[in-house]
């Protein structure tokens, strides 16, 4: 009985290995077909599964026994940009539910394209557009900001690159080097480039001729008594155009060691101060001039034109009134400070935002780059960008913005 049940079993397993052996030599010998991929079933096993071709995607996963079943995608709904005998049909993204952000819209074959507004790109993740991150001085931008990703900022190398730019699409450049007639002031740091002093500076120019003296001459002292003061003269001269260099010199060292000192480094032309108090009252003087009024990020909030404050106020009283306690909040207000200001607002007109930013401008941490920030940390993103739009380095963006890749993604 014993040795019926061994030859049994032996026959099976003779049974199939034939069977696999069959199967291997049918597979070699005629392959798949154009539209079919081999797909390693076990180790010593593959089988031909269909393919679905771009703009369909599998419903059912091929098996030894049953071929891949293909399903058309929904246009507008779903869309496969690929031949594949296991990807779905997947989702068309929305654009942050934004027809206005939408460059080409979704079809079965291709997902939709979004063009977020410049300075701004589409995060697929979260499907709507976000703020590009800004490189800041020191770091260059390795990856500029596109339609479709975000900035990747690098450090610039030490005596190598500098960058003294906030955007997010400058690289860093290259440090200068100092010339055989020049002198180095400073040394080529990652926020600076390197800063050189010509030694010919002050010194008569080449041309002028030389007075030999090794010959003597007489001098008539009497007719030449007028003559004398003329090296005098010279030599005064000489003196105050090195005093003038040397001047120059000395407030441009003054001024680099104050940018870097100081949180606010860029000049406010168009902001005047108050003659009676002597300083800075931060107080905007309109004129009917044309002109446009500009700050940058480094700014004290003070220093703001009133029109763009009046502007940002409007835009902080709607959708939501109760936007501007998150802000509060988000400036470091407790409770209790916030409720102060909402009273003062039902004894004056002026509104709970302007009581606050008059209120926060006063600190030494109120620059606007900080009110940007928090703008957008509240989800005011609508209000940091017309902050963002006046600024020195908004206006540089705009007058010197890299050709759009929407376009090559298109």
């Amino acid at each position: 009985m014993a040795s019926t049940h061994t030859h049994v079993k032996v026959a099976d397993v003779l049974a199939v290995i034939c069977l696999v052996f069959c199967q291997v030599i049918i597979t070699v010998a005629t392959g798949c077909l154009e539209n079919e991929v081999a797909v390693q079933y076990n180790v010593t096993f593959n089988i031909c599964c269909t393919t679905c071709a771009a703009g369909s995607g599998v419903e059912v996963e091929c098996t030894p026994r049953e071929d891949t079943y293909c399903v058309p995608c929904v246009s507008g709904r779903t869309y496969s940009d690929k031949t594949s005998h296991e990807e779905v049909c997947k989702p068309c993204s929305t654009c942050g539910n934004n027809t206005l952000f939408v460059l080409h819209p979704c079809n079965i074959t291709q997902d939709t394209i979004c063009l977020c507004p410049e300075g701004s790109y589409y995060d697929k993740e979260a499907d709507k557009c976000r703020f590009c991150d800004l490189c800041p001085a020191g770091w260059g931008a390795s990856r500029r900001c596109s339609a479709q990703f975000n900035t990747i900022c690098s450090p610039c190398e030490p005596n190598v690159t500098f960058s003294n730019k906030l955007d997010y699409y400058s690289q860093c450049e290259a440090c200068s080097k100092c010339g055989p007639q020049k002198v180095m002031l400073q040394e080529c740091m990652t926020t600076e480039d390197t800063i050189c002093f010509s030694v010919n500076a002050g010194r008569p120019p080449a041309g002028l001729p030389r007075i030999n003296h090794t010959t003597p001459r007489l001098v008539d002292r009497e007719k030449d008594r007028d003559g004398d003061i003329f090296p005098l003269y010279c030599s005064a001269l000489v003196l105050v155009v090195v005093g003038l260099v040397g001047y120059v010199i000395f407030k441009r060292y003054q001024r680099m060691r104050s940018k870097r000192q100081q949180k606010g480094p860029c000049a406010h032309e168009d902001i005047e101060y108050s003659r009676a108090s002597g300083g800075d009252s931060g107080v905007y003087v309109e004129n009917d001039s044309p002109k446009m009024y500009s700050y940058c990020l480094a700014s004290r909030v003070r220093d703001m034109p009133m029109m763009k404050q009046t502007e940002l106020e409007k835009i902080m009283s709607v959708p939501e009134c109760d936007s501007w306690k998150r802000l509060a909040k988000e400036l470091g207000y407790s409770s209790k400070r916030i409720a102060h200001l909402e009273s003062k607002h039902t004894r004056e007109k002026n509104t709970c935002f302007r009581h606050l930013l008059h209120d926060w401008e006063r600190r030494e941490v109120a620059t606007v780059s900080r009110l940007i920030q928090c703008l957008r940390n509240v989800g005011r993103e609508d209000a940091a960008r017309v902050v963002y739009a006046d600024t020195t380095e908004g206006r540089t963006q705009l007058l010197s913005k890299p050709p759009s890749t929407s376009q090559n993604v298109a």
